[in-house]
């Protein structure tokens, strides 16, 4: 009997400290998942506001840029910037080149209501000749969430690049 009272102290006493160790790993767990939630969804107020019909909103100074006439093999880089004219901070949350040639960087922190932010563009055009259109779009908290900035120009190419083109060309 002495051995069975005792068995069932033990185990009582183990069962405790694993809830413990278990309550204290959830909580320990659910406050990485919090902090990684917050992370990753910077935009909660946000999404708070817009279900409210408040959203931040962009005012581009220009939302196209035509970089002229460029050698094959430059490097474009345009800064676009804007003013957050919305009623909340404007985060924006994906900017993405419409190829590899155009590779956009946007900011890393919301922009205040009535603040300036910047949009930075780099387009490389080696191995690419003629006409170019290249877009970046911006995703955010305004509505619509979806915003399209264009850069344009003619890139020349260079007269090793004409010397090796094949095909019928005319002089």
């Amino acid at each position: 009997m002495k051995k069975i009272s005792l068995m069932l102290v033990m185990a009582l006493a183990l069962g405790a400290c694993s809830t413990e160790k278990t309550e204290e790993a959830t909580t320990s767990s659910e406050k990485e998942a919090v902090e990684v939630q917050e992370v990753n969804q910077p935009n909660e107020q946000s999404a708070e506001a817009a279900s409210e019909g408040r959203f931040a909103a962009y005012e581009f100074e220009s939302n196209d840029y035509d970089f002229g006439k460029v050698d094959e093999g430059t490097i474009v880089e345009h800064t676009f910037r804007f003013k957050n004219v919305g009623e909340v901070p404007l985060v924006v949350q994906e900017a993405k080149g419409s190829c590899g040639c155009t590779v956009p960087e946007k900011p890393e922190n919301p922009i205040p209501v009535g603040e300036y932010g910047e949009i930075k563009v780099k387009f490389n055009s080696q191995g690419r000749t003629g006409s170019q259109s290249k877009t970046v779009t911006l995703t955010s908290n305004t509505n619509p969430e979806k915003m399209v900035l264009k850069i344009t120009g003619f890139v020349e190419g260079s007269a090793q690049n004409l010397k090796n083109m094949k095909g019928p060309v005319r002089q």
